[in-house]
């Protein structure tokens, strides 16, 4: 751990497993290393270390899964996309400390891999991100839209996510192969691909 008011780095203790291809972020004052490869297989187990002790074992994820992007959004730790060992996976989790519990999330509708995630707040073409859902005719020749199902675990409410969250709170995770973003809201089940000149701000 590098401290910049000493500019030391510190040893700090080692992992349970040895870990390649980790997902790595702060988290309620602790570093959490998450997933990786062990060698022989894609793990979906995390350790949880310093500044501060922390306890464990931790829950397990739901994907196994190494070279994905980690990101948090309303005190909860997400982990988006990467490989599993057999394929890349578009699938997205998220893990509340308070309930001690992973839980499902929007999963994106491309599959990733060493992929980045960021939250953008604040953008002012949002409403170009908001999923639209796509018409269709009925038999009485009108348009109908229709929108995908939502998953069967939705994100559970804690003290600090709010009943309607806002529209600026979306994950933006960028593929440098294809160049595209992924928009994810984790609360409506949706996700919208983007080109990633949509990104930057429209005058």
């Amino acid at each position: 751990m590098y401290d910049p008011d000493t500019r030391q780095w510190t040893l700090l203790n080692p992992m349970r497993n040895r870990r390649s291809g980790i997902g790595v972020i702060a988290y309620h004052g602790c570093i959490y290393a998450l997933g990786g490869f062990n060698g022989i297989t894609r793990m979906n187990t995390g350790n949880a270390t310093a500044p501060r002790p922390a306890s464990g074992p931790y829950p397990e994820m739901y994907s196994p899964r190494s070279n994905f992007a980690t990101e948090i959004i309303d005190d909860m730790l997400f982990a988006i996309g990467g490989f599993n060992g057999v394929t890349t996976i578009f699938n997205v989790e998220c893990y509340d400390i308070n309930a001690d519990e992973w839980y499902d999330a929007t999963d994106m509708s491309l599959y990733r891999s060493a992929l980045s995630a960021c939250v953008v707040r604040g953008l002012p073409n949002i409403q170009d991100y908001i999923y639209q859902p796509p018409q269709r005719e009925s038999n009485s020749g009108q348009s109908s839209s229709t929108s995908p199902p939502l998953l069967s675990s939705p994100i559970p409410p804690s003290p600090s996510t709010p009943e309607s969250p806002k529209l600026d709170d979306r994950f933006c995770s960028l593929q440098q192969v294809t160049r595209s973003v992924t928009l994810i809201d984790p609360y409506s089940g949706t996700s919208e691909e983007r080109n990633h000149l949509s990104c930057r701000q429209q005058h």
